[in-house]
């Protein structure tokens, strides 16, 4: 694999953001239904990866209505573990903290 890191002006340069087949940035910032919201959905305005499946988003939709910390909890990490097996990124992390020799 390779992985060509570009500087934030050209990645988001006009003509660029969301044009490149296939791109991703890393937001740490974010919880996890919020990033879901932000990029992971076919209406997300920054959905770098262009993935998006509607049980998915549905499910996002639900996690976000539920009150009790419990099964919200639940429903985030079935989602994740979804968006981790099925989802765009291929890196679920930040590039820059990987270890794998085969990542340059």
């Amino acid at each position: 694999m390779h992985i060509n890191q570009v500087d934030s002006s050209t990645f988001f340069a006009d003509g660029n953001y969301l044009e490149y087949p296939f791109a991703l940035t890393f937001y740490y910032t974010r919880n996890f239904l919020q990033q879901v919201n932000q990029c992971a959905t076919a209406a997300s305005p920054f959905n770098e990866t262009h993935w998006s499946d509607d049980a998915f988003t549905a499910k996002a939709n639900k996690a976000r209505t539920i009150v009790d910390d419990g099964t919200r909890r639940e429903m985030i990490r079935e989602l994740q573990r979804q968006l981790y097996d099925d989802g765009g990124y291929i890196i679920w992390a930040s590039p820059t903290r990987s270890t794998r020799t085969r990542i340059t």
